[in-house]
């Protein structure tokens, strides 16, 4: 099997930082206004 090399590593890393901030994001803004709906 294939390894992931130093490069594609630090890219995957910057996806799942940019994906989870992005959630947090979402669960602290869209969810409380969703609830006062």
């Amino acid at each position: 099997m294939d390894h992931l090399t130093f490069a594609q590593g630090c890219v995957w890393l910057m996806k799942m930082k940019i994906l989870f901030s992005i959630h947090m994001f979402n669960l602290k803004v869209l969810l409380p206004i969703t609830d006062t709906k």
